[in-house]
């Protein structure tokens, strides 16, 4: 009777076991983007490709071999950003950011049995620059609306949306428009220096300074004046934009 008992029991189990498949699958992962060797201006796009024979749990993100950020994905396919590093010119709080030189980038994915397999990129060359767009103006006039006749006077507003420190540029403003007088024709004067990522500087820099053309009274009312921008750094980097301004 004991021996039919034992075997009873172990047979049991070994059908409880069968239920259970173990999975050692690893999943796949590949870096779509960047390249080996690629340049990269700016902040740089890790997208990767993963998927499991199961489930994928979370990819990590590696530069240079440290971790640096990881996300728990359903998805198959995922991206991280690596911003640039402002350098030692600027306090920066997050070390990780890929600064302007070679750089070796890795990610590593798991799956919910804890399988993991890896891919790397190596000499990935990080370029930063400084890049400006058009953000506004601010006006000075008495009533601060265009009309025929006014002198205005304006500070032309520019954002700095690349991802270096921008340390010096010249504005050049210029409208072809029979309705306004504006210098020769066009007004080149200098921005303030040091505009770092994100923000915004208003130029000309000096507190009384101002670009200023007179409208004519012969302007009829709804005119639009189209300006034009064109910038250029110490770097030789040169950017271009415009804008519309309505008289009324």
């Amino acid at each position: 009777m004991r021996g039919l008992i034992f075997v009873s029991f172990l047979t049991m189990a070994l059908f409880a076991g069968c239920d259970y498949i173990l999975d050692i699958t690893q999943p796949t992962v590949k870096i779509v983007k960047p390249q080996e060797g690629e340049r990269v201006i700016g902040i740089v796009e890790i997208e990767v490709e993963v998927s499991d024979n199961e489930e994928v749990d979370k990819v990590e993100f590696y530069l240079g071999g440290e971790f640096v950020a990881d996300t728990s994905i359903s998805e198959e396919n995922v991206s991280y950003f690596f911003p640039y590093r402002r350098g030692n010119d600027y306090p920066c709080s997050e070390p990780y950011r890929a600064d302007s030189s070679l750089h070796d980038f890795k990610v590593r994915a798991y799956d919910k049995a804890g399988n993991w397999n890896e891919s790397e990129v190596k000499n990935v060359k990080v370029v930063s620059i400084a890049e400006l767009i058009y953000a506004g103006y601010i006006f000075y006039d008495s009533d601060t609306i265009p009309n025929p006749g006014d002198t205005i006077k304006i500070k032309i507003c520019l954002k700095n949306i690349g991802s270096k420190r921008l340390n010096y540029a010249e504005l050049t403003l210029s409208a072809n428009d029979n309705f306004i007088a504006i210098g020769d024709g066009a007004i080149t004067y200098s921005m303030a220096n040091w505009v770092y990522p994100g923000d915004i500087i208003c130029g000309p820099s000096g507190w009384e300074d101002y670009v200023s053309f007179n409208i004519s009274n012969s302007c009829p009312p709804g005119h639009i004046i189209p300006f034009y921008i064109d910038v250029q750094d110490n770097e030789g980097h040169s950017w271009s934009d415009e804008f519309d301004m309505e008289v009324y």
